[in-house]
């Protein structure tokens, strides 16, 4: 019996626009914006090291355990997927290496088929100095489906007298663990601890040599989406650009200075324990006389500890904010104990419908619909908090979208004259180098109905 995730099973929903990768010589190349749906998604990574004078290429992978298609097979669930990669000569496009691999992974349960953390691999290749694509594509051997990502590759020459730092890679130790590549663009956030490192090649073989690390966290906008018949917000706002870029507060100042004799060496950054925020890492390399020559940065899109998955209470009581009043919500957080809020969070639902299995089913299809908005449309917000996901939630996944550049149209009916069941969200983009995109919804009085009719139906449990 073949499990399948809601999300992959409402294949009609083409509606994932900003999921692709980042254009290939970005910080942010290799690693996808958000959840693609039918497709196993993927993030990848490339490390150059060199070691007793030969270099060679680490390629992270990071694959989310839900987005494979798992079987089960006995008292057991299975999925196998292969990975094939590619290394492309820079000019010429030409292939020049490729290495494959397949892999079983098997859980006694399927609850740990969707656990938030993802399934990370490592793959190791010898590469001399050159200019390279590397190419990854990831099969889902039971669907049969792929997905690939691309990122260019410099291997420097160790005779050079050019420094040469690689990209930079993130590792966290979570409950006193291993410390472990964090691949992905979003990341969980309440780790243990949280470090980056850069290989640098060549760095001393003048003078001495500096590297300088900055951490910015951005003013960004954390509201939850509001009714689609109230007012827009106005252009230029928090609330319609999503990042205030010229806004940033410096977390962390740090630098290495790198002596003479240095060749080869692996410069970490101890990084603090970051809250949820979007956070831009820079590390330069500073030359004797000031000069700076090397310029490195990669986006951090910190999420939730338990992200995608929303898992804890306060965020579970957050997320009702669409088919709940404001009184009602009020009156779960005003609970003088966790036990007083859990017992008043089901008070809730269980006043939706008086059946205890309808009032299961009601709550697992709210809260699926929860985190598959998390995991379509997440970018400087969680996904269900974005006008698209608040749409998706509460309406469920549209019968056809239209796309454009500068927007997405959702069609909730086949009539060409029924506006009110007729969504368009412009995409508003004010930094074409950064790996954010915002949609807001054109808000207009005539979706009110409609609208409320929804809000009603999950209200009675008539949803179901």
């Amino acid at each position: 019996m073949r499990q399948t995730r809601p999300f992959i099973a409402a294949a009609a929903v083409i509606i994932a626009s900003c999921s692709g990768p980042s254009a290939l010589d970005s910080s942010d190349s290799g690693r996808t914006r958000s959840f693609e749906p039918g497709v196993p998604n993927f993030d990848m990574e490339t490390v150059v090291r060199s070691q007793d004078g030969s270099t060679s290429v680490e390629t992270h992978l990071s694959i989310p355990y839900s987005s494979l298609v798992f079987v089960s097979a006995g008292e057991e669930f299975e999925a196998e997927y292969e990975i094939l990669i590619e290394v492309l000569d820079r000019e010429t496009k030409s292939a020049i290496r490729e290495e494959s691999d397949t892999e079983f992974l098997r859980f006694a349960s399927y609850d740990s088929t969707i656990l938030p953390s993802p399934h990370v691999r490592m793959m190791h290749l010898d590469v001399s100095a050159g200019s390279y694509i590397f190419e990854v594509s990831l099969t889902d051997r039971k669907s049969g489906t792929s997905a690939t990502r691309r990122q260019g590759v410099e291997v420097p020459h160790l005779d050079s007298d050019d420094a040469y730092v690689s990209r930079i890679h993130l590792e966290a130790q979570r409950d006193g663990g291993p410390f472990e590549p964090l691949v992905s663009l979003h990341i969980p956030s309440m780790m243990d601890s949280l470090r980056a490192s850069v290989q640098v090649i060549n760095a001393g073989r003048q003078h001495d040599f500096t590297m300088a690390m900055s951490l910015l966290q951005f003013k960004s906008d954390t509201s939850v989406a509001s009714p689609p018949y109230w007012l827009a917000p106005t252009r230029g706002s928090l609330a319609s650009r999503g990042i205030f870029y010229e806004d940033a507060d410096t977390i962390q100042v740090s630098q290495r200075t790198l002596s003479a004799s240095t060749e080869e060496a692996v410069v970490e950054f101890l990084l603090p324990t970051l809250s949820s925020g979007i956070y831009r890492l820079s590390i330069d390399g500073v030359s004797a006389n000031g000069d700076t020559i090397i310029e490195l940065e990669r986006t951090l899109s910190v999420k939730s500890a338990t992200y995608p998955q929303i898992a804890d209470l306060n965020d579970m009581i957050e997320a009702l904010a669409y088919i709940a009043f404001e009184d009602e919500i009020a009156y779960i957080e005003d609970a003088d104990s966790p036990t007083e809020a859990k017992r008043r969070f089901d008070a809730f639902w269980g006043a939706r419908v008086a059946n205890r299995n309808l009032a299961a089913s009601l709550i697992r299809l709210y809260y699926g619909r929860i985190e598959e908005a998390t995991l379509y449309f997440t970018g400087y917000k969680e996904g269900w908090k974005t006008d698209r996901g608040m749409v998706y939630v509460v309406m469920g996944p549209p019968l056809y979208v239209d796309q454009r550049i500068d927007s997405e149209t959702w069609h909730y009916s086949y009539g060409d004259r029924d506006p009110a069941n007729t969504f368009v969200f412009e995409r508003v983009q004010f930094y074409s180098d950064q790996p954010f995109e915002n949609y807001v919804l054109q808000r207009r009085p005539y979706y009110q109905r409609e609208w409320t009719r929804a809000i009603d139906l999950w209200r009675r449990g008539a949803i179901l």
